[in-house]
């Protein structure tokens, strides 16, 4: 997994690469002992006068800590937990690395003295984002829940061994899946630290 990183504070040099599955996949690669420019953060994370090297294993560290969170839906009094991989969350922005990657790159000396200069005083914040499948949420959603469904039931009088047995109506419940894959999302989008979460699932009440 570290090796997908490689190269991915190179800036010194222009670099072409895809994205498979939030892994970067470089056609070239940098001596991992430059530094980063002073002044650049992704995520809050300071970066600046780290090594490729070092700065390479603490953004893999932090994606390995998002990617290793977990949702808890509180279904009736109970907490029911599934991981983030259980539905393929991974980074997936390439957009802050391409960023970094042209820092004091471009242009004449001058040029590139100044944007280095303006990232140490000023700062250059970039995003690290993560994507995940919201089918495979929807699908995990539903099996997680399913033993908590309960069908409605009406009350009975039932005569047994001579004597009358009265059974009460049982109100049925049922998680609504779309409702709390949508409640899942939300708290998965815009805001969202990277932290678990939890949550109540969205009941639905028959009678």
């Amino acid at each position: 997994m570290k090796k997908a990183w490689k190269g991915i504070l190179g800036l010194l040099m222009a670099m072409t690469f895809t994205v498979s599955a939030g892994r970067m996949v470089y056609a070239e690669t940098v001596n991992e002992n430059h530094e980063v420019p002073d002044g650049v953060t992704v995520n809050g994370m300071e970066l600046g006068g780290l090594t490729v090297k070092a700065a390479e294993d603490k953004l893999q560290q932090y994606m390995d800590e998002v990617c290793g969170g977990s949702v808890t839906l509180t279904v009736s009094g109970e907490d029911v937990t599934f991981a983030y991989k259980d539905f393929d969350m991974h980074a997936a922005d390439s957009t802050v690395v391409q960023d970094i990657c042209q820092i004091g790159t471009k242009g004449n000396l001058i040029r590139r003295y100044k944007e280095l200069s303006d990232v140490k005083n000023n700062k250059a914040e970039f995003t690290l984002k993560f994507e995940y499948d919201h089918n495979k949420l929807k699908k995990v959603i539903s099996e997680k829940t399913e033993p908590y469904n309960k069908e409605a039931e009406n009350a009975s009088l039932v005569r047994h061994s001579g004597e009358f047995i009265i059974t009460d109506d049982v109100t049925g419940v049922k998680v609504d899946t779309d409702a709390t894959t949508a409640e899942v999302e939300k708290a998965l989008g815009d805001g969202w630290d990277g932290s678990s979460q939890k949550l109540d699932a969205v009941i639905q009440v028959m009678s």
